[in-house]
């Protein structure tokens, strides 16, 4: 779960977390999500509405698609 009141950021989230095939978006449209009842309004979220802002909510679940580990930096090679 991911929420901004930032718009370009949540659109950024949006595209990356919509492209990576480990995440399926939860919301029916493939879009934003409604805010979810276990997330508090947080004192910066009540800031940003109170200035007109939206807040956008992302919700995804893991697929069970296999991510490859990356290599760490500065392994010897074997």
């Amino acid at each position: 779960h991911c929420a901004t009141d930032w718009e370009p950021y949540a659109e950024h989230m949006l595209e990356v977390l919509s492209a990576h095939p480990a995440f399926d978006n939860t919301a029916a449209d493939g879009g934003f999500a409604e805010r979810p009842a276990f997330r508090p309004e947080t004192r910066f979220e009540g800031q940003g509405l109170r200035k007109g802002h939206v807040v956008h909510d992302l919700l995804f679940t893991r697929n069970g698609y296999e991510v490859a580990e990356p290599e760490r930096v500065g392994a010897r090679p074997e």
